[in-house]
């Protein structure tokens, strides 16, 4: 088994420890979520994607730092999303960043992506994040919409660069589908959305 599809184990009470996971390399959305007696889960050093909240309501793994049987300091990674999902990213990991401009380092994707959209909405002229957002710029900004990151949005508006003919239709359309299949923040998207429809009407795309 390489993979650990979208909700799995959700809400499986009886489950309390993890392990042969050895060649799993992908843990899908909501994999263990509100998986309530769950301790202990070893995670391959080489996982390449965590989606989002694989651990949402799982209070033993919270609250125990030792609950997470994790290679090197990657517990670390996942207090992030634990405190990602709060609204209170670690100013630490964000200053770390910041301080080594190593936009490559080893996070988990939703938590670099989170942070590196912080970052830019206070520092939006800096040279190396813009590159890097630049770069992946697609998938980072489809985070952004799909997180609901309106600073990020606004901000993205207001930069050159970025957004084009091709790819804000693009991305309008994907708060549209949000908008059909999920009420949640249904505010925040129209929000964004009315950003980008008139970033559209003022660039005449």
């Amino acid at each position: 088994m390489t993979a650990i599809g979208r909700y799995a184990f959700s809400g499986c009470s009886a489950l309390t420890d993890v392990n042969g996971m050895k060649n799993v390399k992908e843990i899908g959305e909501g994999a263990f979520e509100l998986c309530e007696n769950l301790k202990n889960i070893t995670i391959p050093e080489d996982i390449i994607e965590i989606r989002k909240n694989p651990f949402r309501g799982c209070p033993y793994l919270q609250k125990n730092q030792n609950g997470l049987s994790i290679f090197k300091d990657m517990y670390i990674y996942y207090r992030e999303i634990f405190l990602m999902e709060h609204n209170n990213v670690s100013e630490y990991r964000q200053k770390e960043l910041i301080d080594s401009k190593d936009f490559s380092m080893s996070i988990f994707t939703d938590v670099k992506y989170y942070l590196l959209w912080q970052m830019f909405v206070q520092t939006p002229d800096d040279p190396e994040l813009l590159a890097y957002i630049k770069k992946n710029f697609n998938k980072m900004f489809t985070f952004a919409i799909h997180s609901g990151l309106v600073k990020a949005v606004e901000t993205v508006c207001k930069k050159d660069g970025f957004l084009n003919k091709k790819n804000i239709s693009k991305f309008i359309d994907i708060i549209a589908d949000d908008l059909k299949t999920n009420d949640a923040n249904k505010d925040i998207k129209v929000e964004m959305q009315k950003h980008l429809i008139r970033c559209k009407a003022e660039n005449k795309w």
